[in-house]
């Protein structure tokens, strides 16, 4: 998918190692917590939430959408954790909490 950012930096376009690379621990680790919940994979999961923050933030969208593809999907973890907090599973108990 072209939108996970520069084809040199990720020559197979891997979305998981975009995840890996450009979220924080803990929205990676909740990213992991609802794919095994859901049967849905962290790629799509994080798809459906951009689709919201761009929804959403429609105006806010930068011309040069590649260069802030990171920022911006960083953001948009963050936010959609906090607006749906109940609605998924938090990250806590013994295995986790990041620290």
């Amino acid at each position: 998918m072209p939108i996970f950012g520069n084809s040199q930096k990720f020559p197979d376009d891997s979305a998981e190692s975009f995840i890996e690379e450009n979220l924080s621990a803990y929205c990676a680790l909740w990213l992991s917590r609802q794919s095994e919940a859901l049967g849905e994979t962290r790629v799509t999961i994080l798809e459906n939430i951009l689709k919201e923050w761009f929804a959403i933030h429609v105006v806010d969208v930068p011309k040069n959408l590649d260069a802030y593809i990171a920022e911006i999907a960083r953001d948009a973890v963050a936010e959609f954790i906090v607006r749906h907090q109940e609605e998924f599973l938090p990250i806590n108990g013994a295995s986790g909490v990041v620290e």
